[in-house]
């Protein structure tokens, strides 16, 4: 969830400073009564701004906001937020979860590999200006054997889920966090969309991106 840190600034060291000055005459200038029937009197605070030490105001909340799911990208209400957010605040990132869960069918079966709803959500963020941080987090099903029996006819493990409301089943998306049976299937789909990013924007475009590994 992202949370704004207030810094202080110019404006804040004023606000303090009238604060200020209004409790420290609060004796002479405030009159208490019961019921809130009193009044404040008018305090007048002077500034020096000449003498003011000022620096810029970062502006944090700008760099990258966090999004759920990858699958949101693709909903008309959360595109329209991503619009207003770019737009009327200058927004630059957006990092998301499940970018190669089985919510976006990147991973239909060993070796296949299909970045169409990926495609959908990284071009029209990128249109905006707004650049994907790319969290390499969850595993498709079909790199990982659980909740079946294998072929000597014994069980196997049950499937993990992350955020599940289900007891051992998917929550509120698929995010499926046990480790692949091969990290060699894990090297080729990650290498496949390292790649396939490269050939749609650009090597200049995908070197300014944010890279997360999440084990």
């Amino acid at each position: 969830m992202w949370r704004w840190q207030p810094r202080r600034t110019l404006l804040t060291t004023l606000l303090i400073l009238v604060l200020a000055c209004c409790v420290l005459r609060a004796p002479a200038g405030c009159e208490a009564t019961p019921a809130g029937r009193g009044h404040l009197a008018s305090v007048s605070a002077t500034v020096d701004l000449r003498t003011a030490s000022v620096s810029p105001f970062p502006h944090f909340w700008k760099r990258s906001f966090g999004s759920g799911h990858a699958l949101l990208g693709t909903r008309a209400d959360w595109r329209e937020a991503l619009n207003r957010s770019a737009v009327e605040l200058g927004l630059e990132g957006i990092r998301m979860h499940g970018i190669l869960d089985d919510d976006l069918s990147v991973c239909p079966a060993k070796g296949q590999y299909r970045f169409y709803s990926v495609d959908r959500v990284y071009d029209y963020m990128l249109s905006l200006r707004v650049r994907p941080l790319v969290e390499l987090s969850f595993m498709p099903r079909a790199l990982v054997s659980c909740g079946g029996t294998f072929e000597n006819g014994s069980e196997m493990p049950a499937c993990s889920w992350a955020f599940s409301d289900r007891g051992s089943g998917p929550g509120s998306y698929r995010a499926l966090v046990q480790k692949p049976d091969s990290f060699d299937d894990w090297y080729d789909l990650v290498y496949a969309f390292a790649t396939h990013m490269v050939q749609r924007h650009g090597l200049d475009e995908v070197s300014k991106w944010r890279w997360e590994v999440c084990k």
